[in-house]
């Protein structure tokens, strides 16, 4: 029962974070607002690890946590790509189908399945089967099918997120969750500095083209 509540209360995080990133990727840059978001979760989960005071674990299960880091970059920069080009009705559950491989990795472990979770696992993909296919309707075409794209990509990469994360927080969810939001941002600065930095630069240019323009303008 409490990894039910759990799973629901994440899945409500999960939705809320997916509605507000998509609004605010249509209006910025997706990898401003992965950036910032980043900023306020490794903010949050810094201090209760660090209330905390536990110790950190294995050096495997630090790996683990890096390389879902990485998964978790592509994930979101796809989904809010995804949410920017496309209708956020469409691309949030064709997104969230991502949880499917986890199962099918559970699966491969060992584990088995009740009915009703094979039939909600159907359902699910019956659902994104219809999305997809909504998506040739009311936004333009080339606009719905490119969120399509995005939403698929970022299910896949949520998808490897979700496995790796399961290994990295065996020891310790909390510092897992931690190192995965530390590496998330370490890898993802890079991107946005070579983003960042020529913009930077030609608006720099320009207005120093700008000046000088105007400076021959008041000499003749």
């Amino acid at each position: 029962m409490i990894a039910l509540s759990l799973s629901l209360a994440a899945c409500l995080g999960w939705g809320l974070a997916d509605f507000l990133g998509g609004l605010e990727s249509r209006r910025l840059p997706t990898i401003t607002v992965l950036m910032f978001s980043n900023l306020f979760g490794l903010a949050l989960i810094g201090t209760i690890v660090g209330l905390r005071g536990a110790s950190l674990p294995p050096p495997a299960a630090i790996r683990w946590a890096v390389a879902a880091g990485v998964a978790a970059i592509a994930a979101m920069f796809l989904l809010y790509k995804g949410l920017s080009r496309g209708k956020m009705a469409i691309v949030a559950p064709i997104s969230a189908t991502g949880v499917i491989l986890p199962v099918v990795a559970g699966i491969a472990c060992g584990e088995s399945l009740a009915g009703f979770q094979s039939l909600g696992i159907l359902a699910a993909l019956a659902g994104s089967i219809l999305a997809a296919r909504g998506a040739k309707s009311g936004c333009s075409v080339s606009g719905g099918e490119a969120g399509v794209v995005f939403a698929a990509g970022s299910a896949v990469a949520a998808g490897i997120f979700f496995i790796l994360m399961d290994r990295a927080s065996e020891a310790d969810p909390y510092w897992a969750s931690l190192l995965m939001r530390t590496s998330f941002g370490v890898f993802l600065l890079p991107i946005l500095l070579v983003i960042a930095v020529p913009i930077v630069v030609a608006f720099l240019l320009f207005r120093l083209w700008r000046r000088r323009r105007r400076s021959k303008a008041l000499s003749a």
